[in-house]
């Protein structure tokens, strides 16, 4: 993962697996299931999005700031959204492409040694923005009026040099994860599991961090897992524009990358430089 270099270094081997982008705007009204085919055909088609499947509604998200408890979801304020989320990707899978009436996202995979690049992933994210306002203009559907920006990293660090198990996860993590071991007689520990929620300062935002042991892309090797996932609202008390937000939450998970990985972790990915 990477920042402008005077914030951020550059990793030769970074864990980055998927980076994703995405806006959450009000609900476009009239919005049919004709529509999905209608955008792909002008929009996606032309650009390598060949495979479409039909996928189950994302909630309503929500980064409320002054309330007693934390929401990180909710529904739709007595106008559920009903239909499908459309999915589409380019044939090499390097690309994904999320529509539904209340949100877009594109996601940057990695397909080969080099880990998506924020910088490449906001130029298209931004003309495929683009290009959803225009749509919405030709299809009548009303204006495009985002509520919510989001920011996604999913890393993954493969048992090696590093970790065998997960009670060797104070080396990647030394500020979450304790460096004992935690079994006691007759129990011995098997793993963990765990969420952290930052708020980017002041109340601009959250970084949603969540670390596991799972297995994924059909591998038989359990990895680790890291995602980091911030989002903040748009039109709220000290909140951003849709572009500025979206920097704010590249930022933010930059800085918490780095601060919670560790040193050791930092030269086995090939550090490049740190200004």
């Amino acid at each position: 993962m990477s920042h402008d270099d005077k914030i951020c270094p550059e990793f030769s081997n970074a864990p980055t697996v998927e980076t994703i982008l995405g806006v959450q705007f009000a609900p476009l009204r009239g919005f049919r299931s004709n529509h999905y085919g209608w955008f792909w055909n002008e929009y996606l088609k032309a650009k390598g999005f060949k495979a479409v499947s039909d996928e189950s509604l994302l909630p309503t998200y929500i980064e409320e700031f002054g309330v007693p408890k934390l929401h990180l979801t909710r529904k739709g304020d007595g106008e559920d959204i009903l239909g499908v989320r459309m999915k589409a990707r380019t044939e090499d899978r390097s690309r994904t492409v999320q529509l539904q009436p209340d949100k877009l996202y594109l996601g940057w995979n990695r397909n080969n040694p080099q880990a998506p690049r924020y910088a490449s992933v906001k130029t298209e994210f931004m003309a495929l923005f683009d290009n959803l306002n225009e749509f919405a203009t030709v299809a009548s559907l009303g204006p495009v009026q985002p509520n919510l920006w989001e920011v996604h990293y999913v890393n993954q660090i493969p048992p090696g040099r590093l970790w065998s198990e997960p009670r060797d996860w104070h080396r990647v993590f030394p500020t979450l994860f304790p460096s004992t071991d935690p079994s006691i007689s007759g129990f011995r520990f098997a793993t963990y599991s765990g969420e952290w929620h930052f708020e980017i300062q002041p109340e601009k935002g959250r970084v949603h961090v969540r670390v596991a042991k799972m297995v994924m892309n059909q591998s038989a090797t359990p990895t680790l897992y890291l995602s980091l996932l911030a989002r903040g609202e748009i039109g709220s008390k000290n909140s951003d524009d849709l572009v500025t937000g979206m920097e704010t939450g590249h930022a933010a998970c930059t800085r918490l990358f780095l601060e919670l990985t560790s040193p050791e972790a930092h030269a086995e990915w090939g550090i490049k430089s740190h200004e």
